[in-house]
């Protein structure tokens, strides 16, 4: 997409909305990404002591593995259609494919394992707090 289509979808072309439209994104990104570690860091078992109002406390396990568990569908729905949906609404393979566009399938590939792999920490998470602490 040309910058100029990007910054169509926005009132009156701005670029401030745009730039904030894309930060909020990376920020969004960033958190679930850190929240991710949360399954398999010993923080999300117990809340962190710098987290207001519920420093010690424990970490509801069954909100964790559904927001997780919804994060993972979401994440392989998106990255699946996205990925695949390309590739079957293209014109087809045209002689001429260049190095970088193979290139840039492989550096994108890899993100089809990520919705997979976070289900499969989020199962882990599950089995470890199937039964509350003694």
């Amino acid at each position: 997409m040309e910058r100029e289509e990007f910054l169509a979808a926005f009132p009156d072309n701005s670029a401030l909305l745009a730039l904030a439209y894309v930060l909020l994104l990376g920020a969004v990104a960033e958190g679930a990404s850190y929240l991710t570690l949360g399954l398999v860091r010993p923080w999300g078992e117990v809340m962190p002591r710098w987290v207001p109002f519920l420093a010690g406390r424990p970490v509801n396990a069954h909100l964790a593995v559904a927001t997780a568990s919804l994060g993972a569908l979401t994440v392989i729905v998106l990255w699946w259609v996205f990925f695949f949906g390309a590739l079957l609404t293209s014109p087809g393979p045209h002689p001429d494919i260049s190095a970088g566009a193979i290139l840039f399938v492989a550096a994108y590939a890899p993100l089809l394992l990520w919705g997979p792999l976070l289900a499969a920490v989020t199962w882990s998470y599950h089995q470890r707090h199937r039964h509350p602490w003694r």
